[in-house]
């Protein structure tokens, strides 16, 4: 046999291992996945299962660690973030052979988060929440839309960036006590800049930039924002999930 053929068959016989070790489960009622032990593996996240859930589908494919999921709900909210827009609806997960319906599904979608490893997307109007596990590399393509990315080279003022916006809610959350002095020397702006996945803009006190100088950073891959505070020259930083690395370029904007 030749490399040309031996490359062949070795990769159909992938393809179809893998195929044929996908696994698909559907269940009624919460009660029924859980005597299955369905939730024991923690596939699903256990910060989205309770025991109102029900019409619970499932795909995995062992091998490969990915999975997929959906089912009812009658929660409209998480104690975790799920007020984002995705770039990018269309689902790939490696080894699974989403149904149609599913697919359909997601793009109907109106809130999407990540937890866990998990891209989570909520239908509020028909009561649905959709999952995918997948590997980091494939949902770091998942890149979130809010407004600082709908807003590039837009100075905050002008799309009055600290009302009534998602964003604006997990940095008042984040910086606790120190928000509404961000906000009140927030007076000399940057517009917003990025490169790549990573977005920044900053404001300072009138007059007076080095008494109180903010940096906002966003990572739309991670979903992760960081708040800067330089007060004098002393350094305060808030960071939702860690630390967001700046090129240099990214730095002198």
């Amino acid at each position: 046999m030749n490399k040309f053929n031996t490359t062949f068959a070795l990769t159909l016989l992938i393809i179809l291992f893998s195929s044929c070790n996908q696994a698909s489960l559907n269940y009624e009622t919460y009660q029924q996945a859980k005597e299955a032990n369905l939730f024991e593996k923690a596939w699903i996240p256990k910060e989205i299962v309770n025991e109102e859930i029900k019409d619970i589908f499932f795909q995995s494919n062992l091998d490969l660690n990915t999975c997929i999921f959906s089912f009812s709900t009658i929660k409209e909210s998480y104690n975790f973030d799920l007020n984002n827009k995705l770039n990018n609806t269309e689902v790939k997960v490696q080894g699974i052979n989403t149904p149609t319906w599913w697919n359909l599904g997601v793009k109907e979608c109106q809130k999407f988060g990540k937890l866990e490893g998990v891209i989570i997307a909520l239908d509020t109007t028909k009561g649905i929440l959709y999952g995918w596990r997948t590997n980091l590399e494939t949902i770091n393509t998942f890149g979130f839309e809010n407004i600082i990315t709908q807003n590039k080279g837009k100075y905050p003022s002008d799309i009055s960036f600290f009302e009534n916006n998602d964003i604006a809610e997990r940095i008042k959350k984040l910086t606790k006590n120190r928000f509404v002095e961000i906000v009140n020397n927030f007076n000399v702006q940057s517009p917003i800049s990025h490169e790549n996945s990573i977005y920044k803009l900053t404001g300072c006190k009138q007059h007076n930039c080095p008494s109180f100088f903010t940096t906002i950073l966003f990572d739309a891959k991670m979903d992760n924002i960081q708040v800067i505070i330089d007060q004098n020259g002393e350094i305060q930083e808030f960071n939702e999930k860690g630390k967001i690395s700046l090129t240099e370029s990214l730095r002198m904007k």
